[in-house]
């Protein structure tokens, strides 16, 4: 039997995969928050390679740099996962 748990991270992962074709960048940004808070999502930063890899373009002022989205989830991946830690009443 599926858990309440993994059905939300699967809800949360679909959620993801659909908002990278159809919506805005920052609600992306947003399910991916909400998977990191719900659990410990490796799989987030796959998704940042799977954004880059569709809509990155090199940013000229920061050298280049086409992985924007793989570099602000993995911030946020170690951001969560470090507040998690260390909030009381989680």
């Amino acid at each position: 039997m599926i858990t309440s748990a993994l059905k939300l991270r699967l809800l949360l992962n679909a959620l993801i995969a659909l908002g990278i074709l159809f919506l805005p960048w920052w609600t992306v940004v947003l399910f991916v928050l909400a998977l990191l808070v719900v659990c410990e999502a490796w799989e987030v930063l796959l998704w940042g390679v799977v954004f880059d890899m569709l809509y990155g373009s090199p940013v000229p002022f920061y050298g280049d740099l086409t992985f924007i989205f793989t570099i602000v989830f993995m911030t946020l991946f170690v951001f969560v996962g470090v507040l998690k830690r260390r909030l009381i009443f989680y």
